[in-house]
């Protein structure tokens, strides 16, 4: 026994009944003491043990201190001659979870039983063997003092502690009951408290704010059509304790059902289509995943925001319907008749200037112009009339390269997204910057059709008190000082502000706007013009276009 854990207690059957020889004790010492000083009885009469050992089983489990522990009984003995009372003796034993160990007091055991020598009665061992196989203990003949070490060391086995680990289907938190019974009838009882946390969910992609660019080559219709279709929205579990099966994921856009997924395992992956997402420009998306695991609890992530952005090229121009005729089996087209307002006499000059448009273009135009001078000449001395009379001459001048060596009034310095970095471009008056070489006096990307800077991006109009910029419906946007200009409506322009063209992460252009000084002139105001294959001048303001 180990001492001061170990309760036990001795007591010795004699015939004429049970002797306590010392009560429940933890105490080592005490124990060899009262089995030193025991002097057994004499007289050849035997004892009847079983009933007195069945109602030390009773006290047994009555003890406080044999609650919820092992419990065993060591019956020595030199043999069981009277086999009273061992159907109760076992059927106790059994109920109240106690183990019966038998110790022989020989060193052989006699099985079967021995005969009866000179009238005695038969030594029947195995009686003695069978009660303990029956009540789950051991059988052991005494040899020496050693001989009993092995079912004393089992016995001390029982006190081990053993860690059992289930898995539980109850999501409520609280407290909770389990037993555990062991081998023998042995059964103990416990309650545990827990709280049962959700498991937290991250969306990995896509990331807040990520933008999903769903761009058409060419004008389209059909804008479900346009790649990509579908994005794989990736999600991690993070679990509070000990991993949970996961039932099932769900995709949330904008709070709606967008898929599902049953299983998902640890990674969980969830497709969205993006067939849905149709209108152009930037579409707000919030996205979320809810999940169902095992125990019954649902779990929604964090929102993620994020942009799908829908670009659409420009429709294409569609030539008139013309009507046509079947002559024959052949088809001629012929002009459908324009209806006429006037008498029979004016109709014929009237639909030569309509089915003419050159005509009509041009009588249109010179009436206009004589209505200009007109009016020109009237107000000729007036301020307004000379501020628009110096613009037409400007603009005049310009075609004809009149103001190619003159003065600029402001730069557009090159500071990204061009390889000629710090390169200055002077401003003779409005000018038109671009992708095409026949749309815009400034080009940047001359020949690449899949540039982000469109044929005609922006105009820089000269008011000659001061200098404005004006986007021009572009794709892919202008840009002053970081903000999205508003299509076709002129913003100020001041010393030091940044244009950029599209924008440079995407493959635009970074420019600085400044005004010149009045001595400044601006470096490389001659008459060499820059081409791709030249790199040694900036420009000189020539109308014609500088060339990136």
């Amino acid at each position: 026994m180990r001492n001061g854990l170990d309760h036990v207690a001795i007591t010795a059957i004699e015939a004429g009944g049970p002797n306590l020889l010392i009560d429940y004790t933890t105490d080592r010492a005490a124990l060899q003491t009262a089995i030193e000083q025991y002097s057994p009885p004499g007289g050849t009469d035997f004892s009847a043990p079983l009933a007195p050992v069945t109602d030390l089983l009773e006290q047994l489990d009555l003890n406080p201190d044999a609650r919820d522990r092992p419990k065993y009984v060591v019956f020595l003995s030199a043999g069981l001659e009277n086999e009273s009372g061992r159907a109760t003796l076992i059927q106790t034993a059994r109920e109240k979870g106690v183990i019966l160990h038998t110790l022989l007091a020989r060193a052989v055991a006699r099985i079967p039983c021995a005969a009866a020598q000179d009238g005695a009665r038969p030594v029947c061992d195995e009686n003695l063997r069978d009660l303990a196989l029956d009540t789950g203990g051991e059988f052991t003949p005494i040899a020496d003092r050693n001989s009993p070490n092995g079912t004393f060391t089992r016995m001390e086995g029982s006190r081990r502690q053993y860690e059992i680990s289930w898995r539980s289907n109850l999501g409520q938190s609280g407290t909770h009951q389990v037993s555990v019974a062991a081998p023998g009838g042995t059964r103990a009882a416990t309650s545990y408290s827990v709280t049962v946390d959700p498991i937290r969910i991250l969306i990995d992609s896509p990331t807040e704010g990520e933008v999903i660019l769903r761009e058409a080559t060419a004008w389209t219709e059909d804008r479900g059509a346009i790649p990509p279709q579908s994005f794989t929205v990736v999600a991690s579990p993070i679990f509070p304790d000990v991993r949970r099966r996961i039932m099932e994921a769900e995709l949330l856009v904008n709070g709606a059902v967008a898929g599902r997924v049953e299983f998902p395992g640890e990674t969980i992956e969830l497709p969205w289509n993006l067939r849905t997402i149709t209108e152009l420009g930037v579409n707000e998306q919030t996205l979320q995943v809810r999940i169902l695991d095992e125990l019954g609890i649902r779990t929604v992530s964090q929102p993620a925001n994020v942009k799908v952005e829908v670009i659409v090229p420009p429709k294409p121009d569609i030539p008139a319907p013309v009507a046509t005729a079947l002559v024959s089996g052949a088809l001629f087209a012929t002009p459908t008749p324009i209806p006429c307002p006037l008498p029979d006499a004016a109709c014929a000059p009237y639909r030569a200037v309509r089915g003419n448009w050159v005509s009509a273009a041009s009588l249109v135009v010179a009436s206009l112009a004589m209505l200009f001078a007109g009016v020109v000449y009237v107000n000729r001395d007036k301020e307004v009339v000379r501020n628009a009379t110096a613009r037409v001459t400007k603009a005049v001048e310009t075609l004809t390269r009149r103001q190619t060596t003159a003065k600029a009034r402001a730069y557009l310095k090159i500071i990204g997204g061009d390889e000629d970095r710090d390169r200055l471009l002077p401003l003779h008056g409005d000018t038109r910057i671009g992708r095409s070489r026949s749309n815009a006096d400034i080009h940047f990307r001359d020949g690449e059709e899949e540039s982000v800077i469109s044929r005609l991006h922006c105009t820089i109009v000269d008011m000659e008190s001061h200098f404005e910029i004006k986007d021009e419906s572009s794709t892919y946007g202008t840009f002053l000082n970081g903000v999205r200009l508003t299509p076709l409506v002129p913003e100020k322009l001041s010393d030091g502000d940044e244009i950029e063209l599209a924008q440079v992460q995407r493959g635009g252009v970074k420019l600085k706007f400044q005004l010149a000084g009045d001595d400044e002139l601006g470096p490389g105001l001659t008459e060499t013009r820059r081409t791709r294959k030249s790199k040694a001048a900036a420009g000189n303001g020539n109308r014609g276009g500088d060339d990136f």
